[in-house]
C-alpha cells in the first residue's frame, strides 16, 4: 500500500500495488503492452484523443487543452469543457468487457484467459506486522474484478477500452470540429484523455450558443458516464468539474467573459448561473457536479489552465512550491 500523497497514510488514500509472479507479468507485458498495441498503432487504431500513448506526454495533453481555449477565445464561440474523473479505473474493470475488448483487438483467447483468469480467481489475504490472516476474500467461487495496479497488461487494456468508448462518442456525434485556417482541413475530437484523466469537449460550432452547447454537453457527459459504468467503472462526482467558455461584446469594441462581468442583468451571466450538469452513478440518482468560472482552475495534468488564458494561478502554485 503506497502513499498517493506524501505523508498521508490514511487507508482510503493509499494505492494498492500488486507484486505479480515474474513470468506471468512478463507474458502480460509481451502480449498486451507490446504486440497488441504495436498492431493497433500499425493499423491506425489509436485515437488522437489518447495522450498516454507512446511518443506523447501529459504536457502534450494539457497543451491541447490550452490551445482549445485559445481557439474559443479567437473565434468568440462557446466551448464546454467537462473534467470527468473516473474512480479507480484499473481496479473496477469488468473482466467480461475486458475479454471482449481484447479479443476484438486480435489477442488470442488463450492469452486473454491466461491474464484475466488468475486475477479473477485470486485469493486476497491480509498480512501485517502481526502475521497473515487465515481467512481470505476472492477465490474461484467469489471472483474479483479489476486489472490490478502492477499488472503489465493493465495500461494497455485500459487504453483499448478507452478506444472503444471514444469511438462510440464519435458515432453519437459528440465533440468539437477544428479547422485549419488556410487548407480548411478538419479533425473531430471528443476530448483529451490521459489514462483516467478525461476532459470532454463540446461546442466551437459556427451556430453554437450557450443553450445548444449545454444540451450537447450534458448528453456527452451522460453517454460517457454510462459507457464507463458498462465496462465496470464509474465517475467520481466530487472530482468532476465543468466550465463554459463564453464571451460577448461589451458594446465598446471589446469582448468580455460573461461570467466575469458584474452589476449588469443583461450580461449573460444569469444564463450560465441557471445551468447545471450531472454525471450518472451506479444504482443511484445522477449527481450534480461543480462549475468552474473562466477565471478559476483546478490542477489538471500538472497545470492550472484557466479558460481566460491567465497563468496567474499556476504561477502562484509554482512560487509556493
Amino acid at each position: 500500500m503506497l502513499e498517493k500523497i506524501a505523508g498521508v497514510a490514511m487507508l482510503t488514500k493509499l494505492r494498492a500495488i500488486l507484486l505479480l509472479e515474474a513470468d506471468f507479468n512478463q507474458h502480460n507485458k509481451l502480449i498486451f503492452q507490446h504486440r497488441m498495441l504495436d498492431l493497433a498503432r500499425k493499423n491506425g487504431l489509436v485515437p488522437e484523443e489518447i495522450f498516454s500513448e507512446k511518443g506523447k506526454t501529459a504536457e502534450d495533453a494539457i497543451l491541447q487543452q490550452v490551445l482549445m481555449y485559445d481557439i474559443a477565445r479567437i473565434t468568440k464561440r462557446p466551448l464546454l469543457v467537462a473534467q470527468v474523473d473516473a474512480s479507480q479505473c484499473y481496479d473496477r474493470v469488468a473482466h467480461a468487457m475486458a475479454a471482449l475488448t481484447l479479443r476484438a483487438f486480435r489477442v488470442h483467447n488463450s492469452s486473454v484467459l491466461g491474464m484475466l483468469r488468475p486475477l479473477h480467481c485470486m485469493e486476497f489475504y491480509l498480512r501485517t506486522g502481526f502475521g497473515q490472516s487465515s481467512s481470505f476474500c476472492g477465490g474461484a467461487t467469489e471472483g474479483k474484478h479489476g486489472l490490478a495496479q502492477g499488472n503489465g497488461a493493465a495500461p494497455a487494456t485500459w487504453q483499448q477500452i478507452s478506444t472503444l468508448m471514444i469511438n462510440a462518442q464519435h458515432r453519437q456525434g459528440h465533440g468539437v470540429k477544428i479547422y485549419t485556417p488556410i487548407s480548411r482541413q478538419s479533425i473531430q475530437q471528443v476530448g483529451i484523455l490521459y489514462v483516467d484523466d478525461t476532459n470532454l469537449l463540446e461546442g466551437l460550432g459556427e451556430k453554437d450558443d450557450v443553450p445548444t452547447v449545454a444540451d450537447k454537453g450534458q448528453k456527452g457527459i451522460t453517454n460517457w458516464g454510462d459507457k464507463l459504468i458498462a465496462v465496470g467503472g464509474a465517475l467520481n462526482p466530487d472530482k468532476c468539474k465543468w466550465t463554459l467558455h463564453h464571451m460577448e461584446s461589451d458594446g465598446k469594441g471589446s469582448w468580455v467573459y460573461t461570467d466575469q462581468t458584474t452589476g449588469n442583468s443583461d450580461d449573460g451571466e444569469g444564463e450560465l448561473e441557471e445551468l447545471t450538469f450531472t454525471v450518472p452513478r451506479v444504482n443511484a440518482e445522477a449527481a450534480q457536479i461543480d462549475r468552474l468560472r473562466t477565471n478559476e482552475a483546478v490542477e489538471n495534468l500538472g497545470l492550472y489552465a484557466r479558460p481566460d488564458g491567465s497563468s496567474e494561478r499556476h504561477f502562484e502554485e509554482i512560487r509556493e512550491k
